[in-house]
Formats: C-alpha cells, sequence, structure tokens
C-alpha cells in the first residue's frame, strides 16, 4: 500500500518516503506498554550499571541480549564537554597566539 502511495505522489511531483501507520486502541496499548518497558529497561540497565554489574549478569537478569545491554548503557553515558583551547606552542608568537584564542573566544 505504501508502494502506491509513494507512487501516486511521484506522479505529482512529490519524492517522500512514506510509511502508513495503523491506528487503533488495542495498538496505542501496545505501543504505550513498549514504550513503557524501554524506558523501564534503561533505567534498569543504568542504575545496575552504576553499581558495577557486569554487562553478562545485565543481560541475564533482564533477559536483554548482551548488545542492547551495550547499547543502553552507551547511550546513557554523559557527553564530555567540550575540550578547552591549549596552550600555544612555544614556536608561535605570543602575540599572534593571543589573537587566535581571542578570535576563537564567542562574542560578549
Amino acid at each position: 500500500m505504501a508502494e502506491n502511495v509513494e507512487q501516486g505522489l511521484a506522479l505529482v511531483g512529490v519524492t517522500a518516503a512514506v510509511e502508513i501507520l495503523a491506528v487503533t486502541p488495542e495498538l496505542e496499548r501496545q505501543r504505550a506498554a513498549r514504550d513503557a518497558y524501554t524506558v523501564a529497561l534503561t533505567e534498569t540497565v543504568t542504575a545496575m550499571a552504576l553499581r558495577r554489574t557486569t554487562l553478562r549478569d545485565i543481560a541475564h537478569a533482564t533477559g536483554e541480549p548482551i548488545r542492547l545491554v551495550k547499547a543502553i548503557i552507551a547511550a546513557s553515558r554523559p557527553k564530555a564537554p567540550p575540550a578547552t583551547p591549549s596552550a600555544p606552542p612555544s614556536s608561535v608568537p605570543a602575540e599572534f597566539a593571543e589573537e587566535c584564542q581571542a578570535s576563537e573566544r564567542p562574542p560578549a
């Protein structure tokens, strides 16, 4: 069905991917349950990882594959702050280094 919609849109010059999503009360409940499970799993894996539980033990306890546990842990890690500019090498004249650093600073 999605292919027919895409072909019809192409006839009028619209090229876009089409996803047809069925909506019924039962499907909405099922999607909400899956979303709730995902949130609970993420919270559980993160909490167990903070307690230094092994990947194998987390996977066994949650019933999920190790690759998923690894992905959840990787996604839950805080992003590293941007690196601060390092001191200029001694071979660069001081006034040039100061000028470069001043141009990198955001305007006040």
